[in-house]
């Protein structure tokens, strides 16, 4: 019963610290938790009701796997293909927040990062893993475009993957599309960022802990500043 009340309240203190203001500074008390209780709690969390306590559960994993990573490389492996079980039809789940989760940690880590990225670009090719619903393959693509903020060499590979979701129907991965096509330079998406310049569709994107509100087209002409 001990042990019982003891994940319980655990499970209790990290809902408050991710839903809290400064999350800057309370997710650093995540250190201070048991990892692998925390990084099964965090798990659970990425079908939480609440959408902050969602997105920066994957910002808290992202986190953790990485550390874990950095002391132990085969621990990080070993989560890192539990998250790749968790998006296989023969799971029996369906992965919500996984690709995000896989992102943050390829995007953290300079262990697992070139050893999965690959993977995650799977994701978004039909020859490949494609992953066959929407919410879940736009969050491949936000997961290709925070990587390509840092480690663009990792994801050059992939361009002409996302170059496809500029003409989408859905705001959203045109948006995440322009941000992918910004960091990659990638000269071949500039006819299409130019098409959504005046694309005023707002979308509210998770960035860095918080959520922004957006237009894609204000994305189109940041990416075109990029290139040029």
């Amino acid at each position: 019963m001990g042990t019982e009340r003891s994940g319980a309240r655990l499970k209790r203190d990290l809902a408050v610290i991710l839903a809290e203001d400064d999350f800057e500074s309370a997710i650093h008390r995540l250190g201070e938790t048991p990892v692998k209780k925390t990084v099964n709690i965090l798990v659970s969390f990425l079908c939480h009701l609440d959408e902050r306590v969602r997105w920066r559960s994957v910002s808290a994993l992202g986190l953790l796997v990485a550390a874990m990573a950095e002391k132990s490389p085969e621990e990080g492996r070993i989560l890192m293909r539990r998250f790749m079980w968790m998006l296989n039809e023969e799971s029996g789940g369906i992965g919500w927040g996984v690709p995000e989760v896989m992102g943050e940690i390829i995007f953290r880590s300079s262990i697992l990062d070139r050893e999965y990225h690959r993977i995650l670009l799977s994701y978004l090719d039909e020859q490949g893993n494609f992953l066959d619903h929407d919410p879940l393959r736009q969050g491949a693509l936000w997961a290709m475009a925070r990587i390509s903020e840092t480690k663009p060499h990792l994801m050059k590979d992939g361009a002409h993957l996302s170059r496809a979701y500029l003409v989408s129907e859905n705001p959203v991965d045109r948006a995440l599309a322009c941000i992918v096509a910004g960091y990659l330079h990638d000269r071949e998406a500039m006819p299409f960022l130019q098409n959504l310049v005046m694309d005023k569709t707002e979308i509210t994107l998770y960035i860095e802990g918080d959520f922004s509100r957006l237009t894609v087209g204000g994305l189109a002409g940041k990416a075109l500043k990029r290139l040029s």
